[in-house]
């Protein structure tokens, strides 16, 4: 996820925790490592503007934000999966999100949704890193290659609706200029990753956010080749995604399929109305597509709200990992009513009694129709949205079982963004933070 503030985040940091992941039932009796930090990452900026390159204080002084100590450097971690020619089990790649993107709610914009981006022309890239002694160090870079040519950005993407304008405005000033001399223009390589994957030739596979899309990476040229996107390949549904809730996690299965799953409930109603959407549906859509072939599923995920405690609109999941072609570790994370951060570790399990509830031929783009047409799956998910309310319309969702439940309280982890989680191996389980490029 991007920036959505100039405040200083935490550093980026890693977790090592151990369980019997891949037994029937796994054991609950979690072993933990001390938080792993990252060496200092090179500091961004952009030629005749490196006074930009710092993050600034909350409050504005007389029209610009004071700036702080804290210097805007390379990062934006998003996902995790383990380097296979390390045998030690200590070497992973992770990718860049989009960069340095903070919201501006223009007066009068209604759906447009404006992003000031500090450095426009930073592009997300590949990141190698391996856990030495206590910290993680950095061992390569490798520069993304959009569709056609150039490289990747972080920019509003000119391929598919998003809704937003690109700014680039000093993060300092408090007062947002949106006028056209301003704006960035879309770009055709422009992504907000935020998963990846890989096949054993090398092959990687990226989960975009903005669209949401999967973009196929070629192993030797770190060129895309492939995309897939809502109704070219992806459901159409998938569209009426929330902004900044697009598809955050993915995993590839060992017989080659990518599962998917969105980080938070579509903005999907019978009336296009959106009102009820963000607080009202546990449902998100789970996806398994076969790049080879085309084929797709679509599955319920439901949002685990404890008991009522947690809004569905403030559960996010932040990645998963295979364990297997039907099992899969997720990880959710979020808010509760009372403030209090949490993140816990679900093993999900797609069962024979498991509904396939993908449309195939969704000509309005709201899916699979029921109740005569009168509901969408999210509002059949409303709350309370058990598996009763799906089962009086004929769907099963997703089996979970809780693994590991507030890593925060439990273990010494104490960052709010988790965005990675790779499978070390049979029994251990590594847990990536962004640091918002700090």
């Amino acid at each position: 996820m991007a920036s959505g503030h100039r405040i200083p985040p935490a550093p980026a940091a890693l977790l090592a925790a151990s369980a019997a992941l891949f037994a029937p039932a796994p054991v609950f009796a979690f072993e933990y490592s001390l938080p792993y930090t990252f060496k200092t990452q090179p500091r961004l900026s952009e030629p005749g503007r490196a006074d930009t390159g710092w993050y600034f204080a909350a409050s504005a002084v007389n029209g610009t934000f004071p700036r702080t100590s804290t210097m805007m450097r390379e990062g934006g971690f998003s996902d995790l999966i383990l380097d296979p020619s390390d045998a030690s089990g200590r070497t992973f790649w992770t990718v860049q999100d989009r960069g340095l993107a903070v919201n501006y709610d223009a007066a009068g914009a209604g759906d447009t949704s404006f992003r000031v981006f500090a450095f426009p022309g930073h592009h997300q890239k590949f990141v190698r890193i391996r856990v030495s002694g206590d910290s993680v160090e950095t061992l390569a870079r490798d520069s993304i290659g959009g569709l056609d040519t150039g490289f990747v950005t972080g920019l509003p993407s000119a391929r598919v609706a998003t809704g937003e304008i690109a700014l680039r405005m000093r993060l300092d000033s408090a007062r947002v200029n949106a006028s056209a001399a301003w704006r960035v223009p879309p770009s055709q390589n422009g992504y907000d990753f935020e998963a990846i994957a890989r096949a054993p030739d090398g092959t990687l596979y990226l989960a975009d956010e903005m669209g949401p899309r999967i973009v196929r990476v070629h192993a030797a040229t770190r060129r895309i080749d492939r995309e897939w996107s809502p109704g070219d390949g992806l459901p159409l549904v998938l569209a009426r995604r929330r902004d900044n809730r697009g598809l955050e996690a993915m995993c590839r299965t060992p017989s080659g399929h990518l599962a998917g799953l969105m980080q938070g409930g579509l903005y999907n109603t019978a009336s296009g109305k959106r009102s009820n959407a963000r607080d009202s549906t546990r449902v998100l859509r789970f996806l398994l597509l076969n790049p080879a072939t085309g084929a797709l599923r679509e599955h319920v995920y439901l949002a685990d709200l404890k008991g009522g405690n947690r809004l569905p609109g403030e559960v996010k999941v932040g990645a998963m990992a295979c364990l297997g072609d039907s099992a899969f570790l997720v990880l959710e994370h979020g808010k509760d009513r009372e403030g209090h951060h949490w993140i816990d570790l679900h093993r999900v399990t797609l069962t024979p009694q498991t509904s396939d509830v993908h449309e195939a031929n969704d000509m309005t783009g709201n899916g699979r129709m029921f109740q005569g047409g009168l509901k969408t799956l999210e509002q059949v998910g409303y709350i309370p949205g058990d598996s009763a309310a799906l089962a009086s319309v004929g769907v099963t969702p997703l089996r979970k079982q809780l693994v590991l439940g507030d890593v925060i309280g439990r273990t010494p982890w104490r960052h709010e963004s988790p965005e990675g989680l790779a499978l070390v191996n049979d029994s251990v389980v590594a847990i990536l933070s962004d640091n918002d490029y700090a």
